[in-house]
């Protein structure tokens, strides 16, 4: 009769997913009050940042109805100074209530703008520059960027404001308004005398830019370039 040998364990085989959930299984069974502490420690991180959550959310949607009423009631009356100084205290308060997110940059964007347009342009600058260093924003950062060149340059500070608008092309060389950025270099290396990068910058708005308002400025200022040569 032939010998049949028999095995006295069975080895299961299992995937590396079902290893892993039982390995996982043995550890919790050894291991069971460290994973309750720790379960419970989670459960109370998720409680705390859901009502984190939500605590934030509604104090930003508050603080966006408060930014939305503000701008509303400015744009109502724009010229009206006693308008103009509530909305500046406004916007200001906002700025304090508020630490970041949109309402809390915008604030400093518009109070940049009441300032450029009653031409106090110290404050404007600061203003700028603030929202310039906090936004990310396609549109509103490079406008704030030649504003804040403008407002170096009615304060003397030309250079300044070349240095701050050749930092902003070499970052962002694809940016919606680098029409405008090469126009205002070149009209500040213009203002500083030096003609051959006025005429590089005139001439890279004409090329890149055929179709934009800059370009025909460009043309018109080379003209005047070309009688005073």
């Amino acid at each position: 009769m032939a010998n049949i040998k028999k095995k006295n364990t069975i080895e299961i085989e299992r995937n590396p997913i079902e290893k892993f959930l039982m390995s996982v299984k043995d550890f919790s069974k050894n291991n069971r009050r460290k994973v309750i502490t720790v379960s419970i420690s989670v459960i109370l991180i998720l409680i705390i940042s859901l009502a984190a959550y939500v605590l934030l959310t509604g104090s930003s949607e508050k603080q966006l109805i408060k930014f939305e009423q503000v701008i509303d009631s400015y744009r109502s009356d724009p010229m009206n100074q006693e308008v103009k100084d509530k909305t500046i205290v406004e916007l200001q308060s906002l700025i304090s209530d508020t630490k970041f997110g949109f309402v809390h940059e915008m604030s400093y964007y518009f109070l940049g703008n009441i300032f450029f347009t009653e031409k106090k342009y110290s404050e404007a600058y600061s203003m700028f520059e603030a929202f310039i260093k906090k936004s990310s924003d396609d549109v509103f950062v490079p406008i704030a960027v030649n504003k804040t060149a403008i407002c170096l340059e009615e304060q003397g500070k030309i250079d300044e404001a070349i240095t701050l608008l050749n930092k902003y092309e070499s970052d962002n060389s694809d940016s919606i308004a680098m029409d405008q950025i090469y126009y205002n270099s070149a009209r500040l290396y213009s203002l500083k005398n030096n003609q051959i990068k006025a005429r590089e910058y005139f001439n890279s708005v004409i090329a890149k830019y055929p179709e934009s308002i800059y370009a025909e400025r460009s043309r018109e200022r080379l003209l005047l370039l070309s009688a005073v040569k």
